[in-house]
């Protein structure tokens, strides 16, 4: 992931940089008329280059990603029509399934149709959310069997199919406010049925397995997932002003969200550099000769370095632990206990932050800005040292149990 950042920020942006110097006055930047191009600095360079080079990246790796599952999406659609064929008529509660299903359906027209006032537009994108939710629902399912559903790659699919139905919206004339409204919310409703039916479908299995009734993992995960689109419809308003925020060390990055706004308008406008785009998708390519991971590579065109470097010092810390470890079993068992407080530091994190959150909209607290020696980069430096000595020396120090102890 970090050589993504490597590659972006002291490979791509200063060869870029070092031609736009180049260029004579008078010339200015496609999106920015009032920059000359030889005037750019970093960050312009960045959001005006160097972002859509690693969007040509997502778009070929999402294409390529939706290449490669052709085999599995044909596999997929034969599994599901011999298994309807050969299952027992009147199972419980199917009629009622089918019911909620058309039903979730109509909802989702008649909410186009509000937002864009234009029938005709509803039912296009109504029918076209439809068919690549079925036909990408079906390759969630399988491969969350196959990969698990935390690696399934939702972010490949969700951008295939927004550029489908951009392309669509293109085609048809649809390029206003309007349109871009129910455009989102068509690939809303696709790329939360991609997800759902990954976790559905993984927690169907569990319940298989462990002899649960299938009628009650339904009924939890229904109210699991109506509090779930409660707790983040909230936590979201909450933190609208800081999503708003652009520009460079922000709050919350948002590199895929940025990425599909970026195509999706790009598209709609016409206003897209085509030639970073094409950059981006040979680069892509070259990545997938070279058998390497194209989306986690591209997406850190998007994120600021800063947010990937700790990460780079996350791994250290387990190779570190790993090169002590004097046995597999006390390398495995400490990289367990690695990945336990790792995951502790994230749900930790999470918590203060949405403490912190609400403290500031309750306004018993107020934002400020660190001043003085904590502004630093020697204070950062000396918290860095403090965060890497507290994360390795516990798990360095866990003690491994023998098998006559166990």
């Amino acid at each position: 992931m970090f050589a993504g950042s490597i590659l972006s920020n002291f490979g791509i942006a200063p060869l870029i940089g070092y031609f736009t110097d180049m260029a004579k006055d008078g010339a200015m930047v496609w999106n920015n008329p009032a920059m000359p191009l030889n005037q750019m600095d970093v960050g312009a360079i960045s959001s005006s280059y160097v972002k859509y080079i690693g969007a040509g990246m997502m778009l070929c790796g999402g294409i390529i990603g939706a290449i490669k599952l052709i085999p599995t999406i044909i596999a997929s659609i034969k599994e599901t029509l011999k298994a309807k064929s050969s299952a027992g008529e009147g199972e419980e509660g199917s009629s009622i399934q089918m019911i909620l299903l058309l039903g979730g359906v109509v909802i989702g027209f008649l909410a186009a149709f509000l937002i864009s006032g234009n029938i005709v537009m509803a039912i296009i994108g109504a029918i076209i959310s439809l068919l690549l939710s079925l036909l990408f629902v079906i390759v969630a399912g399988r491969l969350t069997g196959t990969i698990g559903t935390s690696n399934l790659p939702v972010s490949g699919m969700t951008i295939a199919s927004l550029v489908i139905v951009t392309l669509v919206f293109v085609i048809m004339g649809w390029t206003d406010l309007e349109a871009n409204k129910s455009l989102l919310l068509f690939g809303s409703f696709i790329v939360v049925a991609i997800a759902i039916a990954g976790g559905y479908t993984q927690s169907q299995k569990v319940t298989y397995i462990i002899g649960g009734s299938k009628n009650e993992m339904q009924r939890y995960f229904t109210i699991a997932s109506i509090v779930g689109v409660i707790v983040v419809v909230g936590v979201i308003l909450l933190l609208s002003d800081q999503l708003r925020a652009t520009g460079d060390n922000v709050q919350f990055a948002l590199p895929q969200a940025n990425l599909m706004s970026t195509l999706t308008s790009g598209i709609m406008s016409g206003s897209l550099p085509w030639v970073m785009i094409i950059v981006g998708v040979f680069m892509a390519i070259v990545l997938y000769a070279l058998n390497l991971p194209i989306m986690t590579i591209a997406i850190e065109f998007y994120l600021p370095i800063a947010t990937t470097s700790i990460i780079l010092v996350g791994a250290l810390i387990r190779l570190f632990v790993e090169l002590v470890s004097k046995t597999e079993k006390e390398k495995e068992v400490k990289v367990s206990n690695g990945i336990s407080l790792s995951s502790g530091l994230v749900a930790g994190g999470s918590i203060i932050g949405l403490i912190g959150i609400i403290l500031q909209v309750t306004g018993v607290v107020t934002p400020k800005v660190p001043s003085g020696f904590a502004a630093t980069n020697s204070m950062a430096i000396a918290l860095l040292v403090v965060l890497v000595v507290l994360t390795a020396l516990p798990i360095v120090l866990s003690k491994v149990k023998n098998n006559e102890q166990e």
